[in-house]
Parts: C-alpha cells; sequence; structure tokens
C-alpha cells in the first residue's frame, strides 16, 4: 500500500483514538494561501489539505489553510503561523510550520530541500536549536508522528 493510502486507513480506523481531521480544503483555497505567502506549498503537503484539510493528531494542531479569506484570529491557519514564527524569528523564510506540540516540539517543511518531484522534507525544531531531519515528505512525517505516538500503530507498523 503506498504513503497516502496508508495514511487515508490510519485516518479511517483511527479517528476517534488518533486524528480530528476535514474532509479537504477546496483548491481554490489552496491556491489563494499560496499566493498570499508567496509559497509553491510541496506537492504531499497540497494532497493533504485537499483530501483531509487540516485538524489535529493527538491533539497537537495541524497547520494548514481553514479559509479562503485570512482570519487574524485562527492560530492555526498556516499563514498565521507563517508570519508570527518568521516574526518572532523562530524560523526562517524557507521553513513553513506544519505542527507543534506541547512538548515545544515544532515540525518544519524546509522550502529549500524542494525535490525534482516538488516535494519537501520536513525537519524538527526544538526551541531555537538547528533544525533536525524527520521525514522525505508531510505525508511520511505524519506517518511517523503518528507510529511513534502510538503504540498499537506502532506495533502494526512492525
Amino acid at each position: 500500500m503506498d504513503e497516502r493510502n496508508v495514511l487515508l486507513d490510519w485516518v479511517r480506523r483511527y479517528a476517534e483514538r488518533v486524528f480530528n481531521l476535514g474532509q479537504g480544503t477546496p483548491e481554490k483555497w489552496i491556491v489563494r494561501a499560496e499566493a498570499d505567502l508567496g509559497i509553491e506549498f510541496p506537492d504531499s503537503y497540497r494532497w493533504f489539505m485537499k483530501n483531509l484539510s487540516g485538524g489535529e493528531v493527538f491533539g497537537d494542531a495541524v497547520f494548514a489553510v481553514y479559509s479562503e479569506e485570512l482570519s487574524p484570529i485562527n492560530y492555526d491557519d498556516v499563514r498565521n503561523a507563517y508570519r508570527r514564527r518568521l516574526e518572532r524569528g523562530d524560523i526562517s523564510e524557507n521553513e513553513l510550520p506544519v505542527l507543534s506540540t506541547d512538548q515545544a516540539e515544532h515540525f518544519v517543511l524546509d522550502l529549500s530541500s524542494r525535490n525534482a518531484g516538488g516535494d519537501c522534507s520536513v525537519c524538527l525544531r526544538r526551541g531555537l536549536s538547528e533544525p533536525e531531519y524527520y521525514a522525505p515528505n508531510f505525508v511520511q512525517f505524519l506517518i511517523r508522528f503518528t507510529r511513534e505516538g502510538d503504540p498499537l500503530i506502532q506495533k502494526e507498523w512492525e
């Protein structure tokens, strides 16, 4: 089973325990957000938003596009997350925040690592430390993050 189907299967099977995600973001909202930020979203992140929107994994917010027009009060909108963190100096212009945990772990897409297929790696930032490589793309990031966070899924994966 390819990685996207693995993720879709897990979202369906573990919705109550792990995932609280949406039903998909309209393409025009995604295009608008890319224009607002001047960033082309990586392929696997666009796929995630088009198919699952945003929401939560283990109660941690997944930053995504939540409306066509940006609302300054929606802290989980990727546009707000990017601008806030950039202004504070928490990230560089080439890092797009995608998830933050209550353990001060911040996951970012490394936009400078875009490959020929249009995808970017995900890195983990702890505080102001240098980012550490975590996964080759957003879907594989969610798979690893989920697997590491749930012993039943970890056992199934083995």
